[in-house]
């Protein structure tokens, strides 16, 4: 059997995301400051808070990014649809819609991210062709 190297982004992603299940969010940024260069862990703690209705903390943490991926977005507009906050995720979705990254490129959306956004539409109450 093999080592499991703690330092490793799949195991640090797995300690954020275990930790943030649990309601345990000091831990899982205890966690996530061992690993601040790997986005994947950062994405599960956006998600992370966005589970524990802390969507003030998952768009600081959001904001912090030096580079989003489409994952980052889908997370913060995943976790507003979860709170019930759906103007919001629906503003996300344009504004990453809109985002060049560091490199010049759009965010390419992938099919978590076209889901995300029409359950808060129909959630606005006939207000979603507005958007």
């Amino acid at each position: 059997m093999g080592f499991i190297h703690l330092c490793d982004p799949f195991i640090q992603m797995l300690f954020v995301s275990f930790y943030a299940e649990l309601g345990k969010l000091f831990d899982a940024r205890k966690v996530l400051r061992k690993c601040e260069t790997c986005v994947v862990a950062w994405n599960a703690m956006i998600d992370g808070f966005g589970k524990n209705e802390d969507m003030g903390y998952a768009v600081l943490l959001f904001e912090s990014m030096l580079d989003m991926n489409v994952v980052s977005w889908t997370s913060v507009i995943n976790g507003f649809g979860r709170n019930g906050c759906f103007s919001e995720g629906i503003r996300f979705f344009q504004m990453m819609m809109n985002h060049e990254n560091m490199m010049g490129y759009f965010v390419k959306l992938n099919e978590a991210a076209y889901v995300s956004v029409p359950s808060s539409c129909a959630n606005l109450g006939g207000w979603g062709s507005i958007y």
